[in-house]
């Protein structure tokens, strides 16, 4: 089978309390957006974006890829749509593709109208795009020889225990609970015992100006930790995540 072609669509998180997860994203100087009726919430870019969703626990509902090779509308699965406000739909193309215990999906975004309205792109933390994720699994080589068998080996870079599973402009690290904790000595997140996995443990975010991004964070409260490469860190307790911001490229 040729290997796909894709690159990193969305990534859709659980979160116990919707409506201190949203609060909690506008403190950190995210524009939000509604995704349906039932209240969830989306922080778009313009290639990708963060679904919030209810969930029990702090938990990974779906890794979305969007199919960048020619046969991309025939390779979609039926339409599905989500009132959003009014006659605002949001609709959307959703195929499971089968990578062991990670929730992936190949998606489709058919209004990018409803989902990117100018103003959702204008995040007061200057924020321009989501370039990576870190992710609890139970076994991370099953994920990656289940990747690697659609996307080919050339997607997939074992590092140790670590598992970097590489889209356009973005990565997914995949590691063991016990691996994430090394791999970010400073995750301020609780890590549960045994850890519900799959998890989104933290998020790397280009910025325009990690300066002006410090200054945003600060100004609202958000301590903000200035690491030796430049990038900064925060925490985000009400959405389960620590955040990296990092100077776009």
């Amino acid at each position: 089978m040729e290997p796909l072609r894709t690159r990193l669509d969305r990534l859709r998180l659980g979160v116990p309390d919707l409506d201190a997860a949203t609060a909690a994203l506008d403190r950190l100087g995210f524009a939000t957006v509604p995704l349906g009726a039932t209240g969830w919430r989306g922080v778009a870019f313009p290639f990708e974006h963060l679904e919030f969703e209810p969930a029990t626990t702090p938990a990974l509902a779906a890794v979305g890829v969007v199919d960048t090779s020619e046969h991309a509308a025939a390779n979609d699965a039926a339409p599905a749509t989500r009132e959003v406000t009014g006659s605002a739909r949001l609709a959307f193309a959703e195929t499971p593709l089968a990578a062991g215990e990670l929730p992936l999906v190949r998606a489709r975004t058919l209004t990018p109208e409803t989902l990117r309205p100018a103003a959702a792109l204008r995040h007061p933390n200057g924020a321009l795009a989501l370039t990576g994720a870190t992710c609890v699994v139970a076994e991370p080589e099953a994920v990656a020889q289940a990747l690697a068998g659609l996307f080919g080996e050339a997607a997939i870079t074992r590092t140790d225990a670590v598992v970097a599973f590489r889209q356009a402009g973005a990565t997914l690290l995949l590691a063991s609970a016990r691996d994430v904790e090394l791999l970010h000595p400073d995750l301020t997140c609780t890590l549960d015992d045994p850890v519900p996995a799959p998890r989104i443990v933290a998020l790397a975010l280009a910025v325009a100006d990690p300066a002006r991004t410090a200054e945003t964070l600060t100004a609202r409260g958000r301590p903000v930790r200035r690491r030796a490469d430049g990038s900064l860190g925060t925490a985000a307790p009400a959405l389960g995540l620590s955040l990296e911001f990092h100077a776009a490229a």
